[in-house]
């Protein structure tokens, strides 16, 4: 073959191969983002509703019916132990004391006049009026309402000159610390324990204080929905910026994991499955029973420094299709 057959050949092969490869049907890349699996601190969380209140409110309930005489106490003014918050008209046990008094002496001076004789006689009469003296004592300090612990007057239900019964409710002294009321399902308190961390937030979702939980009450039933839900107590841990009685959300801590590998939630599929990305194509990994909780899911050891494509889904990615890597955003 001379030089410029050999020549020839070359030529004809190198056009048979790019003619080949051009008719060849043409695969194009699918562009994904994707998210480098790394370690990081995962957390579980559950919401409930709670309410902001007062650490400790003490009503002033009115024990004994009558006519509120003095309000002792203002609203906003701080208040000691025993100190008298409201008193009740005691007009009336105050004379008949007087008359109990003046009785006594009567009998005193019949005892010295008549000596042991009149003091036997008298005996039964000064029993009778020294119980009726008690009930009368009673009867007064029943009618003074005091405050059972320090703190502050919340508002006052009542004005002077109106008639009370027993029972009635004249204010509420409050505490001027503030903690969390909040209502929670059985099935979600049962994995967690007095201690556990909440973050407060208002209706908003603005951070108003992080607390704890100190206290779990009993299963009851939710007229409403059936469930068996539980009350719980949360302690700030730092001021609470909302008001008492300002409806808040309760981010509580279910679980937490520290240094485990994690991937964003828009990298699982529907069926709980990863798309990893490598040498240029996908490859999907079936997961089980993905963790997700918060913004992150919790993926095996293996998987730490892999690739995953996020949104895989909308891309319509299929196993060991070609895709190009796009950084996310």
């Amino acid at each position: 073959m001379t030089r410029t057959q050999a020549s020839l050949s070359v030529i004809a092969v190198t056009l048979a191969t790019v003619t080949t490869l051009f008719l060849l049907p043409y695969t194009p890349k699918i562009p994904v983002k994707t998210a480098v699996i790394q370690r990081g601190n995962w957390t579980k969380t559950t919401l409930a509703e709670g309410v902001v209140q007062y650490r400790q409110q003490q009503p002033a309930v009115c024990l004994q019916g009558g006519v509120l005489r003095q309000i002792c106490a203002g609203e906003g003014e701080t208040v000691r132990k025993g100190q008298l918050l409201f008193a009740l008209d005691t007009r009336q046990e105050e004379a008949a004391l007087e008359r109990l008094a003046a009785g006594r002496h009567a009998m005193e001076e019949a005892v010295s006049a008549f000596g042991q004789e009149a003091a036997l006689w008298k005996l039964s009469e000064r029993l009778e009026m020294e119980s009726q003296e008690a009930a009368l004592k009673q009867s007064i300090a029943l009618k003074q309402i005091r405050a059972e612990q320090d703190g502050v007057m919340g508002p006052v239900y009542r004005q002077e000159g109106e008639l009370l019964k027993a029972g009635d409710v004249l204010a509420v002294v409050h505490s001027t610390e503030k903690n969390v009321a909040a209502v929670c399902r059985s099935s979600v308190v049962s994995r967690i324990g007095t201690g556990a961390e909440a973050a407060i937030l208002d209706s908003a979702g603005q951070f108003v204080g992080q607390a704890s939980l100190t206290a779990i009450g009993a299963p009851e039933t939710d007229t409403s929905t059936g469930q068996s839900v539980q009350r719980l107590v949360f302690e700030p841990e730092t001021a609470l910026t909302a008001e008492p009685g300002q409806r808040c959300v309760v981010e509580l801590v279910q679980e937490s994991r520290r240094n485990v590998p994690l991937v964003p939630p828009e990298a699982v599929d529907g069926d709980g499955c990863l798309w990893l990305v490598e040498n240029g194509t996908v490859s999907r990994y079936p997961l089980e029973e993905p963790d997700c909780a918060g913004q992150m899911v919790q993926v095996p050891e293996e998987l730490l420094g892999k690739s995953a494509a996020l949104d895989p889904e909308e891309s319509r990615l299929t196993p060991g299709c070609p895709v190009k890597e796009v950084p996310a955003s």
